[in-house]
């Protein structure tokens, strides 16, 4: 079996894959014939032009590193090849790049736009092997424009145009990021902004761009070592295609690697120099605290609050104190400045919290002035523990000191996986294994093999069983020495042994495969749970000492006074500390005035609150003197409008909206300052759904967008590329190409039918389907301005009939999940666009493999292709009442305005560990404006020139009802979709009547097919 482009971080997911993973055929680069951009005439030129790909044939692109290192033999390099920036070959480039002639104090560095290839020629005196290290900046302007999202550089390596691995695909260049607006106290710490309630506000973190080394590595962490890259005697060409974000380099350097001295060399070197080691520090013990750094990789390291231990530093029980850091993720670090008294050999003590990987240790690599001193500072052990524990700085059985130098030093914790390597990559090397076994018997059974029936497996499939076999010695071998490692048989190590006992009694007896056949699959999927876990490393971090090898440990534990008595003041502040609202920051200027109160839902989440809270006090309070308030809620929104004590804006679905519009229970936004002016600043297909008609025949917008969510479609390109079938792009394609994936047990996530909830219930919304076909076709939901239903046209009935027979006649499933479309089992799913996105793009395993497109679409007369995706919004709005409704409505432009937007979608990913998050902004600009690839790019603006929003009307929540209730009866007894729509047009348009008149409108009597005027209100009839 191939391996997938990108190692299958969580294979063990892709149990019921049913082909071989292939590589995803990525689109081919041919190079422009000896280009030469615009100030970048140093390029070389004249030089052979290569073609660019990354398909399997001859190349090791589906390869993992590991395997790749092993195949070549060759000694490490005895020179060092050092290439400058600006001798890029122009004849292999594509990428509009730009010799800069002095860039932040270094001549001729090389600027490289966030798409496009550049390229390099290099000569290599004989077969070695080369690390690569490159010295670059993250640029943020260029030529006078921003240029950056501020999101991690991305970028695919080839040499001479083939990926030479899985991993080389996806390379990472971080970023610095410091904390804005924190003061220093008397011992160097941090003290943080605080709110009005004294409660320590996040700080802002903004990037430290500088010139910076980094050398080519394995982001996830399997490898710890820098890549080493094979290079035959000869001229080769390097080439970097970007995938994301800007970046100036100056040098790539070829070099020579060579792993680190053990700790006992090293100790050996530092006593040959007379370096001494520090014995007891005393009083003179230096202490920093872990959410104090001076640098970090990513901007989601962030301080936190924790209050589990009275001794955790700073501590208030009432009052928000930052004062751990958390981190979890492979190659992210913080790093931190260290004044020591003089020259030695120093200790460094941790007081710290693994409570999360039970019964396992978790890593960190430390670094002394951005070295690694020896071979085991890059596995420094934390062991797990429900409570805080201390510990000198050690891999589990020796405890290590430091070489620092007199005065200023840096140490640097550097999240690595540490001496879990070795089993996290077995483990995932049986994972594909007993994948491609579970897939050779699944074509032998099906998904739901006969208990009772003789399959012949060992004579059919002698090899999956041997498979089996085999995996279950390999996962008591890892699971006993785990215990060895670890010293304690832990939840991680009881799993493998599970899984092992299951695969060893299907190995050892044939007839035992089918009855426990799908139990095998959740067991392969429970392996890559275990894999994910794994690759987690959780750790909190108190803070840390530099002192001396004889001096005590930080002290771990409170007493039992200590805690009592911090219980019962955090016991007492519940009575009067207000811990819903997100207040505003203490050098806030407040006036009652001019200050408006805005409630969060708690389903937006308390970050979401704090990033408009950093905004609206960064940005927006001082520009406009209003002050905002903010509470996050859970639930009683209406009752607590109807008791007077509401707030001043709100967010609500599109459907209350207008609900409450008609009620005269919001206000009418139209006639505010500047609202022509908003309304082009959002696509109009999100703002229809928040207009609407009223009882007096007034058509007013109630509502400012707030999200934006449509349909896109997401296939597996691999899988489709695996069973021949070109990726359709209308309805009638898929149903061309479903024969051809349902005779390889492949299905469609068809839009309507996502599970929802638990994994044995879930909800049809076949409404959502419907209306995709429908106004793809032409058709519309309602008739009159929303007095009747229109599903009894002949093109909303024909619609209705093509998307039931999707299901009813081809076959697609009425149930499934995204973990489907994980597993291949799915290859082509329907999914609203940022949602599934970064769900998807969190699934590492299959980085690379899926791609994203625009809706399947009807096919007109003229050969154009319709589409069009209805939206679902939520929106932003103003209750009756409202003590300030100019400045509310000063606020409300201000969150929905191109900037505002951008900042938000900067700070959202900010927070997220997932460096290619996206938010869901309901400004084109905000949306489009992202960090999305050339090609990701090219199907969201697609996609976005086709929204179309509907309009609700009163009724409209007994349409879905109506229309499931349809759709069932047609699928489950294989009667008439029309008929069976067109049977409850009646009652569909009563209710419709029957509430138009309850709000006081026109409405159709179906009855006496006469209009009925209605009687026009000016007062809240919240009541009803």
């Amino acid at each position: 079996m191939q391996k997938s482009p990108f190692r299958k971080l969580l294979a063990g997911l892709l149990a019921s894959l049913m082909l071989a993973g292939t590589l995803a055929a990525l689109p081919a680069f041919a190079a422009e014939d000896g280009k030469d951009s615009s100030g970048s005439g140093n390029g070389s030129t004249g030089t052979t032009e290569i073609k660019f790909h990354d398909d399997l044939a001859g190349g090791d692109a589906g390869n993992p590193y590991k395997e790749y290192f092993e195949r070549h033999k060759a000694d490490k390099a005895e020179k060092d090849i050092v290439i400058s920036a600006k001798d890029y070959d122009a004849a292999n480039t594509t990428a509009d790049v730009e010799v800069l002639k002095d860039y932040e104090g270094v001549s001729d560095a090389l600027y490289m736009p966030a798409s496009g290839i550049t390229s390099w020629k290099i000569d290599v005196p004989s077969d070695a092997y080369y690390a690569i290290r490159i010295t670059y900046f993250p640029v943020t302007e260029h030529n006078g424009k921003e240029v950056t999202t501020y999101t991690t550089i991305e970028r695919t390596l080839f040499i001479d145009g083939r990926i030479p691995f899985s991993e080389a695909s996806y390379l990472y260049f971080p970023r610095n990021w410091v904390y804005e607006d924190c003061k220093l106290d008397e011992n160097g710490n941090y003290i943080f902004p605080t709110d009005k309630s004294g409660n320590d506000v996040r700080p802002i973190r903004y990037e430290k761009p500088e010139w910076q080394t980094y050398y080519l590595r394995d982001w996830l962490g399997y490898t710890m070592d820098p890549f080493q890259f094979y290079l035959s005697a000869g001229s080769h060409t390097v080439s970097f295609e970007a995938a994301r974000e800007p970046i100036v380099i100056s040098k790539i350097e070829l070099y020579r690697y060579d792993e680190e001295p053990s700790y006992k060399d090293f100790l050996a070197q530092k006593e040959k120099e007379g370096v001494k080691k520090i014995d007891k520090l005393g009083s003179g013990i230096i202490k920093i605290q872990a959410e104090c750094p001076t640098l970090v990789s990513n901007a989601c390291l962030y301080p936190v609050n924790d209050r589990t231990s009275s001794l955790t530093e700073p501590q208030d029980p009432q009052k928000i104190r930052f004062n751990i850091v958390n981190s979890t993720t492979v190659n992210q670090w913080m790093q931190y400045k260290v004044t020591v008294p003089e020259e030695g050999l120093y200790t460094i003590a941790i007081r710290f919290r693994q409570n999360d990987l039970i019964g396992m240790f978790t890593s960190r690599r430390i670094l002394i002035n951005n070295e690694i001193q020896f071979r085991e500072a890059s596995s420094i052990r934390f062991k797990y523990n429900s409570g805080w524990q201390s510990t000198a700085a050690s891999n589990g059985t020796e405890n290590f000191t430091f070489y620092f130098r007199k005065g200023e030093n840096t140490v640097t914790f550097e999240t690595v996986l540490g001496d879990m390597t070795d089993y996290v990559y077995r483990v995932e090397q049986l994972i594909d294994s007993l994948n491609a076994a579970y897939k050779e018997m699944l074509q032998l059974t099906g998904p739901t093999p006969d208990a009772y029936r003789d399959y012949g497996f060992n004579r059919l499939v002698p090899d999956a069983v041997q498979t089996i076999r085999n995996s279950a010695v390999e996962l008591y071998t890892i699971a006993d020495e785990l215990k060895n490692i670890t010293g304690e048989l832990g939840d991680q190590v009881a799993t493998l042994n599970t899984i092992a006992i299951l695969f060893e009694t299907m190995g050892d007896d044939e007839y035992e495969i089918a009855p426990n056949f799908v139990t095998f699959k959740n067991y392969i999927i429970a392996l890559s749970n275990w894999l994910y876990a794994a690759l987690n490393q959780p750790l909190k971090i108190d803070y840390f000492t530099v002192q001396g090898e004889k001096d005590p440990l930080p002290k771990a534990k409170s007493n039992f006074f200590e805690s009592i008595g911090f219980e019962i003041k955090a016991f007492i502040g519940s009575f009067y500390m207000d811990y819903t609202t997100v207040d505003f920051k203490s050098d806030v200027e407040f006036s009652k005035e001019n200050t408006v109160e805005a409630w969060i839902t708690s389903a937006l989440g308390r970050d979401d609150a704090l990033i408009t809270r950093n905004l609206v006090d960064t940005y927006f309070t001082p520009e406009s003197g209003i002050t905002v308030k903010m509470k996050v809620i859970t639930t009683g929104l209406t009752e607590a409008i109807l008791a007077g004590i509401g707030p001043d804006i709100a967010t609500m679905s599109s459907v209350d909206t207008i609900t409450w519009g008609l009620r005269n229970a919001v206000e009418a936004l139209d006639e505010m300052d500047g609202f022509d002016e908003v309304m082009t600043w959002v696509d109009e297909a999100a703002v229809t759904p928040l207009q609407m008609t009223n009882a007096k025949g007034e058509f007013h917008t109630y509502g400012l967008p707030q999200t934006l969510d449509f349909y896109m479609m997401f296939y597996r390109a691999d899988v489709l590329k695996a069973a021949g079938v070109e990726v359709p792009k209308t309805w009638q394609d898929l149903k061309d190409i479903l024969p051809a994936l349902q005779t390889s047990d492949l299905e469609v996530g068809m839009p309507g039918t996502l599970m929802a909830g638990t994994a044995t219930t879930y909800e049809v919304q076949a409404l959502e389907g419907l209306k995709m076909f429908l106004y793809q076709m032409g058709g519309q939901l309602y008739n009159d301005g929303g007095y009747s239903i229109a599903l009894d046209e002949n093109v909303a009935l024909d619609a209705f009939e093509d998307y039931t027979n999707m299901f009813s006649q081809y076959k697609c499933s009425i149930q499934y999940d995204l973990t489907r479309f994980r597993t291949g089992e799915i290859p082509i799913y329907f999914g609203t666009a940022v949602g599934t996105y970064n769900t998807l793009m969190s699934y590492y395993d299959i980085r690379g493999l899926w791609k994203m497109a625009p809706l399947l679409g009807v096919e007109g007369e003229d050969g154009e292709i319709n589409c069009t995706a209805p939206v679902t919004v939520t929106a932003l709005v103003i209750p009756r009442g409202a003590t300030n409704p100019s400045a509310t409505w000063e606020y409300m432009k201000w969150t929905v305005s191109p900037e505002t937007q951008r900042r938000i979608a900067r700070e959202r990913l900010a927070v997220n560990a997932n460096p290619t998050t996206k938010y869901n902004s309901p400004t084109k600009d905000a949306l489009l404006g992202q960090a999305w690839t050339d090609e990701e790019y090219a199907a969201m603006k697609a996609q976005t020139d086709s929204l179309v929003g509907i309009r609700e009307y009163p009724g409209n929540y007994i349409i879905k009802t109506y229309v499931n209730s349809a759709f069932l009866q047609a699928y489950n007894n294989s009667s008439n979709a029309s008929d069976e729509l067109l049977d409850r047009i009646l009652y569909i348009n009563k209710e419709i009547s029957r509430k138009r008149e309850d709000f006081k409108m026109d409405y159709y009597d179906v009855a006496t097919g006469e209009y009925v005027p209605g009687r026009y209100i000016n007062e809240p009839i919240l009541g009803k």
